[in-house]
Formats: C-alpha cells, sequence, structure tokens
C-alpha cells in the first residue's frame, strides 16, 4: 500500500471513530475482541488445552487489580485456559 493510500485510509479511520461517542467506540472495540477471543480458543483447542470464555465477572474489580483504569482500559471478557482433570 502506497504511503497516499495508508495515509488516506487513516484519516477515514479517524474520522469515522472521532465522530462517534467513548460509549459508541467502547462497544465497537469490545465486540472486536470476540474475534480474537475465537481464534484463540481455537488454537487452544489445536494445542488440546480446554477454555471457557467468560462475561458477568466483576469487571470493576479485574480492572482495579490490573490497574487497567490508569491506563483507560476497561475489561469486557476473560477466557481462562487449562486442561481437564
Amino acid at each position: 500500500m502506497s504511503a497516499d493510500r495508508y495515509d488516506a485510509y487513516k484519516q477515514r479511520l479517524n474520522a469515522g471513530f472521532t465522530s462517534k461517542s467513548d460509549e459508541r467506540n467502547f462497544q465497537h472495540a469490545a465486540h472486536q475482541a470476540y474475534i480474537a477471543l475465537g481464534f484463540a480458543m481455537a488454537e487452544a483447542a489445536v494445542l488440546k488445552v480446554d477454555t471457557v470464555p467468560m462475561e458477568g465477572f466483576q469487571m470493576d474489580k479485574v480492572d482495579e487489580y490490573l490497574t487497567l483504569n490508569e491506563k483507560g482500559l476497561k475489561s469486557v471478557l476473560m477466557l481462562p485456559l487449562g486442561y481437564r482433570d
């Protein structure tokens, strides 16, 4: 990709995200996390590692423990990994 095309693409992305609210952008990013979750679960299965996707945990506690708030981040899901007993 040429530098001009890259810059134009970057400007379109920037315009698209800056025109939306922070909450809308957060929701978009949270949904994108599920794409990575799917790939991680698939690769874990190839390696014969069990996974359990989780929502509904105490996100504020996790965010505090991992100091995510200080970094402007929030947790949206968890993926415990392990081997069955």
